[in-house]
């Protein structure tokens, strides 16, 4: 059961709803009967054993402002769970088990799922473990995650974290470990696949003007993003270019500060990209750079480590896990410009050590992040709440 606010397949970020379709298509790959709760784009491809219940989307665009973004998560998780209950009942209630990646719909499941088996995906990490830009930010999420994350975790029969440190954080709140398993995200087979720069080089020269040797961002451009502070860094830096691929609320802010700064003409803002492009700017990219103050486990690190791409990402959540320093990348504490700083000017300056690393990104996850090995670890999960 998806969240409610993206409709799948997913064209521009969101990385919850990338992780829930993709994960519903390779259970059902494995020959299970899937029921999938979510709203649907017109580019929906669904594996023959899904079953779909389309629910609405909200017409207000969720990536505009954090406002918009809340109202979005709630008015979604509520469409959700209605969604669900009426299968539920549709059905009699003969599920072996219901898996929910939203945290008020889980809630309200928990009380009117009967006997089956819930199951609940945390992908972001609490509140309390993450730095956020506004006060009012910070506030939301704390009265958020008090009154429905926390009672959310009790009440489910199992959680699977995306991270280790998530793990840790939920059992901060006396959960029980062998109440959490952590699977992480799985990562598309077309990032997987050996990569041909040149040709990616040639399609960004030709569709987007994009030329030479560059650091790269994807995702979406808000202030838990902490892209000020790679501006700043790159204005530290000695001639490094940084191509930056999405779109958000921070945007006009961005683009006013780069050209403050006198960046102009070495940062590209590109906005949002064809789902298609995005490996070519990975595989183009010399290194992928997240300065993030607050993730998960964020879908892009996988996707750039699967294309070989080197990373350069702040310390924070569930990064560690798969960006070890030095071996695939590098890692610099959470709003530290001069690190940063020195972190892009280090393999802007060294392409030995960025082909060495690239080797070891696309060996970091070639064989332990496919849907299929994903969706392999989850049914596990389910048989142990059938057995």
């Amino acid at each position: 059961m998806s969240r409610g606010v993206f409709s799948v397949p997913v064209k521009y970020g969101a990385g919850a709803e990338v992780h829930m379709y993709n994960l519903t298509n390779a259970i059902a790959a494995l020959g299970c009967e899937v029921h999938y709760v979510t709203n649907v784009s017109p580019e929906g491809w669904f594996n023959e054993n899904i079953i779909l219940h389309t629910i609405k989307s909200s017409k207000m665009l969720a990536n505009k402002a954090f406002s918009a973004w809340t109202f979005c998560h709630a008015s979604g998780n509520l469409r959700a769970f209605k969604g669900a209950l009426k299968a539920l009942k549709d059905e009699n209630y003969s599920f072996d088990v219901i898996h929910s990646h939203g945290n008020l719909s889980s809630l309200l499941l928990s009380y009117t799922k009967k006997d089956v088996p819930l199951i609940y995906t945390v992908h972001d990490n609490p509140p309390y473990s993450c730095q956020y830009s506004s006060l009012q930010e910070t506030l939301i999420r704390h009265i958020v995650f008090k009154v429905i994350d926390s009672k959310t975790w009790r009440h489910v029969d199992h959680i699977i974290a995306v991270s280790k440190t998530l793990k840790e954080e939920i059992m901060k709140k006396k959960v029980p470990s062998d109440k959490i398993s952590v699977i992480f995200s799985g990562v598309n087979d077309e990032f997987l696949r050996e990569n041909n720069v040149k040709k990616s080089s040639a399609i960004l020269r030709e569709k987007y003007g994009i030329m030479g040797h560059y650091c790269l961002y994807v995702g979406r451009l808000t202030p838990r993003k902490g892209l000020d502070y790679l501006l700043y860094a790159l204005k530290i830096a000695n001639n490094v270019k940084c191509v930056i691929v999405g779109d958000g609320p921070q945007r006009e802010h961005l683009l006013s500060l780069m050209r403050t700064l006198g960046l102009q003409d070495r940062v590209i803002f590109t906005g949002y990209v064809p789902q298609e492009d995005l490996k070519h700017f990975y595989a183009a990219a010399d290194f992928f750079v997240l300065p993030s103050l607050a993730e998960g486990l964020p879908l892009v690190v996988l996707e750039a480590l699967a294309t070989g791409t080197p990373i350069i990402a702040s310390k924070v959540a569930g990064i560690p896990d798969i960006v070890v320093e030095g071996y695939n990348g590098l890692m610099v504490p959470p709003r530290d410009v001069e690190s940063l700083s020195e972190a892009i000017q280090k393999l802007a300056d060294a392409p030995d050590i960025r082909k060495k690393m690239g080797i070891h990104a696309h060996q970091t996850v070639n064989e332990k992040f496919s849907w299929k090995c994903i969706a392999k670890e989850v049914l596990r999960v389910y048989e142990s709440l059938c057995a």
